[in-house]
């Protein structure tokens, strides 16, 4: 794909008569009107004028103007040249909103004349990249916004805020001590935490001293206790089984009643400090690369209990590997041994698509590939531990008819041996060191 960084005037810049965001259009009068009316591009020009600059992490794209030399028309990045032209020429704007620019334009810092671009040889050229911008997430490939939860952990690292920041905190502080499962943390409604939270009836019955810091005058044990069922009683329904008492749908009336809930059934802590101390997080413990997991013929679950990861990037996987810990393998042999080789087939995947170790051919080469870049990139120090977590999947690579390859795990699938708990447990057993080193690859 060809294209270029250049450095063009703005009074250069023609706006796209046939952008997406509006139907095809005759003159820069009328699309600055639809942009303005429609697109936000006032919002757009306010913030270029405070921040004096447009933003470095987000680029213009171009072509050159078939007939004008030295001209380029947008094909990325429209409102914001219609921004910058409003801001160099107020007159550009519609009456409606001449007074309004011209006072972002005087309020605000100098405005730039001459920007970088990125100019493309032809649109077609810059089609893939233009789709991946706006398509939303589109399977991973595309921009994904921040929940709650990653809005509220920015706002901490920068020394921001968000309304979530305390929720949020509190939630991956129940995660880390253990008071929820990985599974539970993903389906915490952080913003209704944050209702309750927001009232100080609330926060005194639970043991929190301030509306923004997590800071205790309750001794920790007595607070951890009373969170974990303040988290629990706002899981949905389709995690616990019961309608949640803390819900989106609560007045203030609701959460003061919450409030007298906790302390009546003996929930809330009892005990207040002198003076207010800091909520302690337990750092998380290394993982351990070959644990010793359960007799797999009395372990109830496929998943060892000590495998512990959510998956939260990739929703598909997710899934699977929730399925797969919960399936009663006792009951739904070949279900389970589906929900393993999918599950398998889906973290090797995504590890070889995370380090680009590209897809081509079939399982076995892309396993080959993701334990050669393992060796190659050890993330653990003791090199025996390493051969040995690796062994079983070198072995799927060099012999297709393991107990452990694709092609046997494929023979339950296709229903050509019927598998029993105990077998996938063992497979499972066999495979799992090789397996936590795939999924800490995703970090």
């Amino acid at each position: 794909m060809a294209f270029k960084t250049i450095t063009v005037g703005v009074n250069k810049l023609l706006l796209d008569k046939t952008n997406a965001r509006h139907d095809p259009m005759d003159n820069e009068a009328e699309i600055i009107a639809q942009l303005l009316k429609k697109e936000k591009a006032g919002e757009v020009a306010k913030s270029i004028a405070e921040a004096g600059a447009l933003n470095p992490l987000e680029r213009i794209g171009v072509v050159a103007h078939p007939t004008i030399k030295g001209s380029y028309v947008v094909i990325e990045g429209n409102r914001r040249v219609c921004a910058l032209k409003m801001l160099h020429d107020p007159d550009k704007a519609p009456d409606s909103h001449k007074r309004r620019v011209l006072d972002y334009k005087t309020k605000g810092q100098a405005i730039p004349a001459r920007i970088e671009v990125v100019q493309f040889d032809t649109e077609e050229e810059a089609e893939p990249w233009i789709s991946m911008r706006h398509r939303g997430e589109d399977g991973g490939k595309g921009l994904r916004p921040w929940d709650v939860t990653g809005k509220a952990r920015h706002a901490e690292k920068v020394g921001g805020a968000t309304v979530n920041q305390l929720a949020a905190g509190l939630v991956d502080h129940a995660l880390k001590a253990g008071l929820i499962t990985a599974d539970e943390h993903q389906e915490v409604p952080v913003t209704t935490l944050t209702r309750y939270l927001g009232n100080p009836i609330v926060r005194h019955t639970l043991g929190l001293a301030s509306a923004k810091q997590p800071d205790l005058d309750v001794p920790q044990q007595e607070f951890d206790a009373a969170l974990k069922v303040f988290i629990r009683d706002s899981l949905p329904k389709s995690v616990t089984g019961v309608d949640p008492k803390v819900h989106s749908r609560s007045k203030a009336a609701d959460w003061k009643a919450y409030a007298k809930e906790l302390t009546t059934d003996g929930t809330a802590p009892k005990t207040r400090l002198p003076k207010a101390v800091p909520l302690k997080t337990p750092k998380p413990s290394a993982t351990k690369v070959n644990p010793r997991p359960a007799n797999p013929d009395k372990r109830s679950s496929i998943v060892s209990a000590d495998f512990r990861y959510s998956f939260a990037t990739d929703n598909i996987l997710s899934r699977l590997f929730r399925e797969l810990r919960s399936i009663d393998a006792n009951e739904h042999s070949f279900a389970s041994a589906y929900l393993l080789r999918a599950f398998i087939e889906r973290l090797v995947k995504l590890y070889a698509k995370r380090h680009r170790l590209g897809m081509e051919g079939d399982l076995h080469n892309v396993i080959d590939r993701c334990v050669k870049h393992i060796e190659a990139h050890p993330p653990i120090a003791e090199a025996k531990a390493l051969k040995s977590a690796l062994q079983p999947w070198n072995g799927m690579v060099s012999d297709r008819y393991s107990r452990t390859s694709p092609d046997s795990l494929g023979s339950w699938v296709h229903a050509s041996s019927i598998p029993t708990r105990a077998e996938i447990n063992r497979r499972w057993d066999t495979l799992e060191p090789g397996l936590r080193l795939l999924a800490d690859g995703l970090a």
